[in-house]
C-alpha cells in the first residue's frame, strides 16, 4: 500500500462546523502537480434577504414540529419579522454573532431582543430570540437548533404564540448567512392554547430522521465535552410545573439495553442556569448510532400526585448509502466505483472529533466528498485507484476503489 500511495496527488479540504455558531468554509483545489499550492476556490455570496416564500417554508416546518410534539402553532407577526430582519442585518453588516446590539455600531436598533421588538410597535408580554449563523436553509437551521437543548426549549415554549423569521446572507459575513427567529407571547395564550397538563417530549413518539449527535451550544450545557448524543428532553406546562415531579428519565438502545453513560440536565445541574423547574434533558455522553431505533421511558407524578409511566420510541437518521466504521488508526476499505459510501469515525471519548481533513488520491479518480459532521465523511468515487483520508484527529484510513 505505501508504495502505491507515494504516487498519489493530493487535495486539501477544510471544513469547520458548529451547531450553534456555525459556518461552512471549504477551500478545495485541483490535484497538486507541482511545488505550488493548489488553487483555492471561495464562495462569493452577495448580501440579500431571503424571499418570503423561503421564510414561510421555515415557519411551516417549525409549526409542523411543534404540533407533532403536541403544542399549538405560531402565527406570523409582521412586527416581530421586522425586528428579526433588522437584527439579521445588524449581524451580517458588522460580522457579528450575538443577541446584544451596541449603540456605537452601524445598523443599531436596540440593545435587547425585547427592546428591538418594542421599537417596531410590538405590544406582547415577552420575546424569545433564537439565532443560527451558517450557509443553510431556514428549514436546516430549525433542525440544527432543535439539536441544541436550550434553543430547543425556546422553540417548544408553551406560552409563545407569534413569530417573525428573517434570513440574511452577505458577501463579507464570516458565517455567510444568519437566521433570526423572534418569538413572542401576545398575552392571548388562554384563547390560543389553553393549559397543557401532559409532558412535551422530544424527540416525539415515532419521530424518524433524528440526528444522532449533539456538538456544542452557546452557552454550552456540556462544557467538558465537544461531541455527545442527541439530547432527549421533557417539559411540562409552567402552570402545572409546581404540581408535577419527574422520578426518572431513561434511554434504551436498539437491543433494549439502557444507555448508562448519560448526564441529566435539570434546574439544579444546569451549569448555565437556563432551565426551569418544568424542564429536564437526558444528555447521552456518547453519540447515538446512524439508522438506529431508541426507546425512552419517563416516570413522573402528575398534578394529582398519581404515578405515570410514559414510553416511546424514535429512530435516528439513516444515511443513504453504505456506512463503514473507522475504528482503528490505519483502517483499510474497498469500495466499488460509483458507490455512495459514508465513513463514520465513532468517538473514542467525548472530545474525539475532527475539524478538517486532507486526502491524497490517484489521478485516475473523480471524487465527490462532503463532511456530514465532525465524525462522518461522505464519498462517491468513480474510476479505479486509491485514496488516503487524513482527518485531523489522527484516524487516517485508506480506500481502494475497484
Amino acid at each position: 500500500m505505501a508504495k502505491k500511495v507515494k504516487d498519489l496527488f493530493y487535495l486539501i479540504c477544510t471544513t469547520t462546523l458548529s451547531l450553534c455558531v456555525s459556518f461552512l468554509f471549504v477551500g478545495c483545489g485541483t490535484p497538486d502537480t507541482g511545488p505550488g499550492k493548489p488553487e483555492e476556490k471561495f464562495r462569493d455570496t452577495p448580501f440579500h434577504p431571503v424571499s418570503m416564500p423561503l421564510q414561510k417554508e421555515a415557519l411551516t416546518y417549525l409549526n409542523t414540529l411543534r404540533e407533532s410534539a403536541g403544542l399549538h402553532p405560531l402565527k406570523r407577526s409582521e412586527l416581530l419579522e421586522a425586528s428579526a430582519m433588522a437584527h439579521a442585518r445588524y449581524l451580517t453588516e458588522n460580522d457579528l454573532y450575538t443577541h446584544h446590539e451596541d449603540a456605537d455600531v452601524p445598523f443599531f436598533v436596540a440593545t435587547t431582543p425585547w427592546q428591538r421588538a418594542e421599537s417596531t410597535g410590538y405590544a406582547g408580554t415577552r420575546v424569545v430570540e433564537n439565532i443560527y449563523a451558517g450557509d443553510v436553509s431556514g428549514v436546516q437551521a430549525v433542525d440544527i437548533l432543535f439539536s441544541d437543548i436550550y434553543h430547543r426549549f425556546d422553540f417548544l415554549d408553551f406560552d409563545i404564540d407569534e413569530i417573525g423569521i428573517a434570513q440574511h446572507f452577505a458577501q463579507n459575513y464570516s458565517f455567510i448567512g444568519v437566521h433570526t427567529f423572534e418569538m413572542g407571547e401576545s398575552g392571548e395564550r388562554n384563547e390560543v392554547a389553553g393549559s397543557q397538563n401532559g409532558p412535551i417530549v422530544w424527540p416525539y413518539a415515532g419521530q424518524k430522521d433524528v440526528m444522532p449527535v449533539f456538538y456544542e451550544e452557546e452557552p454550552d450545557p456540556l462544557p467538558d465535552c465537544s461531541v455527545s448524543g442527541y439530547p432527549v428532553s421533557v417539559s411540562f406546562d409552567p402552570k402545572v410545573a409546581d404540581e408535577t415531579e419527574i422520578e426518572s428519565l431513561e434511554l434504551f438502545d436498539e437491543k433494549d439495553m439502557p444507555v448508562k453513560d448519560v448526564f441529566l440536565l435539570d434546574q439544579q445541574s444546569d451549569p448555565n442556569h437556563r432551565l426551569g423547574k418544568n424542564q429536564l434533558a437526558l444528555m447521552p455522553l456518547q453519540r447515538l448510532g446512524w439508522g438506529k431505533q431508541y426507546r425512552v421511558r419517563l416516570v413522573y407524578a402528575d398534578s394529582a400526585h398519581r404515578k405515570r409511566t410514559l414510553t416511546w420510541e424514535f429512530e435516528t437518521r439513516d444515511l443513504d448509502g453504505r456506512v463503514y466504521e473507522v475504528v482503528g488508526e490505519k483502517s483499510e476499505f474497498t469500495v466499488k466505483s460509483g458507490e455512495t459510501c459514508f465513513f463514520y469515525l465513532p468517538p473514542r471519548h467525548c472530545n474525539d472529533r475532527f475539524e478538517r481533513y486532507r486526502y491524497r488520491y490517484s489521478p485516475t479518480l473523480k471524487i465527490e466528498e462532503e463532511m456530514i459532521d465532525h465524525n462522518t465523511i461522505k464519498l462517491r468515487v468513480k474510476g479505479k485507484g486509491y485514496i488516503e483520508m487524513m482527518p485531523d484527529n489522527g484516524r487516517h484510513f485508506f480506500v481502494t476503489v475497484l
